[in-house]
């Protein structure tokens, strides 16, 4: 069994967005291609939400900036179809950029949220009752001669 070399990367306090008082979220930059600079925003840590990133409006707006989405999508959210533009990124978390697509809901009043196509490739502690978060990376081990 391989042992956990693991080395705190990162950590950040739990954030109110939108009104909801103390949810995990992390610092990320989005990039496309066409933009000028990567959009800096926070991410709200959604185990439930399977794909990559789901963007804000205002996430959205930004990246509109390098042109129109790459395609057109509906997500399923139960029996409710939410049809949304997607966005083909490159997410950075800590130190390593993540390629992803984005999903843009049509609609207003979405949050932008991290979901587990980039959250299982993490190390990530929630300490819920300290309001904090942990990001941990892989410490590489040295090989020993003697």
């Amino acid at each position: 069994m391989e042992r956990c070399n693991l080395a705190l990367a990162g950590q950040d306090g739990f954030e109110e967005i939108d009104a909801a008082p103390h949810v995990p979220a992390l610092p990320i930059l989005i990039f496309r291609d066409g933009l000028r600079r990567s959009i800096r925003t926070l991410a709200i840590i959604d185990t439930g939400f399977d794909m990559g990133l789901l963007l804000s409006r205002e996430a959205r707006d930004m990246l509109m900036i390098a042109g129109g989405p790459d395609r057109h999508e509906s997500l399923r959210a139960g029996a409710v179809e939410i049809p949304c533009e997607v966005f083909k990124l490159r997410v950075k978390i800590l130190d390593r950029w993540y390629p992803t697509e984005g999903y843009s809901p049509l609609f207003p009043g979405y949050e932008n949220l991290l979901g587990r196509e980039i959250t299982n490739q993490l190390n990530l502690c929630l300490r819920g009752p300290e309001k904090r978060l942990y990001a941990a990376t892989r410490v590489e081990q040295r090989s020993s001669k003697r």
